[in-house]
């Protein structure tokens, strides 16, 4: 049986520093956030696992709606998981085209939503006041740079800051 090397820690200069971009774009949601409670990934699932439940079969809305897919699940799942854990946890929903809806709603003028499907692509956009944003990112995994850069926006109004607590 092989044995995982031990690895050896790391430098003071190295703690707690981002290297990527993602990383640092990471790093400052983490800052727009001091001190707020962390929620566990299995309290983030909840509201998936029961949409996935509710949207997996066709016409789900009573209408055409696409299902949800299995593969558009563990893609949505994937994505919750890499959200840091400070950021609030979304509202979830399902989009008639069977992708996955994620928002973070703080007023009428201060709202961001990601969607993913089953290519793995996040379709986001969102409201700051007067300025909108929007684009799709391909999700290897990672929190892409401009959707941490949008929640930290998001987050850095206090009125978003008032709404998370």
């Amino acid at each position: 049986m092989a044995v995982a090397p031990v690895l050896p820690f790391l430098p003071a200069h190295a703690r707690g520093a981002a290297l990527s971009q993602e990383g640092k774009s990471i790093d400052a949601v983490n800052a727009a956030f001091p001190g707020a409670p962390s929620i566990s990934l299995s309290g983030r699932y909840m509201a998936l696992d029961t949409l996935w439940e509710e949207a997996s079969r066709p016409g789900w809305d009573g209408y055409s709606a696409r299902p949800v897919s299995g593969l558009t699940y563990w893609k949505a799942k994937a994505f919750l998981a890499a959200l840091p854990s400070t950021v609030p946890p979304p509202g979830v929903g399902a989009d008639p085209d069977g992708e996955v809806a994620f928002e973070w709603y703080a007023a009428p003028d201060l709202v961001f939503t990601v969607s993913i499907g089953s290519s793995g692509v996040l379709s986001y956009a969102g409201l700051f006041g007067r300025n909108k944003i929007y684009g799709s990112e391909q999700f290897l995994g990672e929190l892409p740079k401009p959707i941490a850069e949008s929640l930290s926006r998001l987050y850095s109004d206090p009125r978003a800051a008032r709404a998370a607590r």
